[in-house]
């Protein structure tokens, strides 16, 4: 049984122990020698999250522990470990930059963000300061992973209230394998143009797949999901024969499309 004390970084904050399971998928297993914390309540200085769902879909896509980063793993339903998942997981909470969690998403190649995933979703708010921010996203293997893309503009005013920021990771479809980008962020006070906090850069790796063995990803997870809901109790030789009819069916679908053109299943969201 793991354990975790809290630690108090300053007199006037609270805060309880946590799980941190997203850590844990972008810095391994060591993160939980370190002490994290979710805090209870955002007052009025500027605060960067992430949110319990895009948290559960991550970890409904990862390789069972100590499999291969490449290893190809269809969602599942994880209901058991959702109250172990805090709703907010902060890199900045209240004008403090939690840098121990900042330094370990440079082991996230050990970690790569799953194919199912292709859309990062955070949120932030400025409270009640005026704060300027720039952000810079640059693919670093434009052969896996085209440049990703923002839903807001790359500069501008963080917002005075809670609003969202999505950052979309398009692959190319050219190859398979794991693809690095690079994150670069400065907050600004308006007018003494000083830093907020320090300026963030770190860098996260994406799983990418070509088409082709996209589709075939795809296909298997759609049939298994298919053949579980058609059969819910059947296992064995039933459950198989339902697979291999269902990829039979893809497969001749496919056949009458051009091979590069990505199947868009019911499991895999864009948002």
């Amino acid at each position: 049984m793991l354990s975790f004390s809290p630690r108090y970084w300053c007199d006037s904050c609270h805060f309880r122990p946590s799980l941190l399971l997203l850590l844990l998928l972008i810095g391994g297993d060591d993160l939980f020698a370190i002490n994290y914390h979710v805090f209870l309540r955002v007052s009025g200085q500027l605060s960067l999250w992430a949110d319990r769902h895009l948290v559960m879909r991550i970890v409904e896509s990862m390789p069972i522990s100590g499999n291969s980063p490449v290893a190809l793993k269809c969602p599942k339903t994880r209901p058991d470990i959702q109250d172990q998942i805090p709703e907010q997981l902060y890199l900045v909470f209240n004008g403090m930059l939690l840098t121990e969690v900042l330094e370990k998403i440079s082991l996230s190649e050990r970690r790569p963000i799953p194919p199912r995933i292709d859309v990062l979703r955070a949120k932030w708010l400025a409270g009640y300061e005026r704060l300027t921010y720039n952000i810079e996203l640059a693919s670093l293997n434009h052969t896996l992973l085209h440049k990703p893309l923002l839903n807001i503009a790359p500069s501008g005013f963080v917002p005075e209230s809670t609003s969202d920021v999505r950052i979309t990771l398009p692959c190319t479809g050219k190859a398979t394998g794991i693809a690095p980008f690079q994150v670069q962020l400065d907050i600004r006070r308006e007018f003494e143009g000083l830093r907020k906090i320090p300026r963030i850069s770190f860098i996260v790796y994406k799983y990418c797949l070509s088409a082709a063995k996209q589709n075939q990803f795809i296909i298997k997870c759609e049939c298994r999901s298919k053949c579980a809901r058609m059969r819910p109790r059947s296992r064995g030789e039933n459950r198989k024969a339902c697979i291999r009819h269902c990829r039979r069916q893809f497969n001749q679908a496919s056949q009458r499309r051009k091979v590069t053109e990505p199947i868009q299943p019911r499991w895999w969201p864009t948002g």
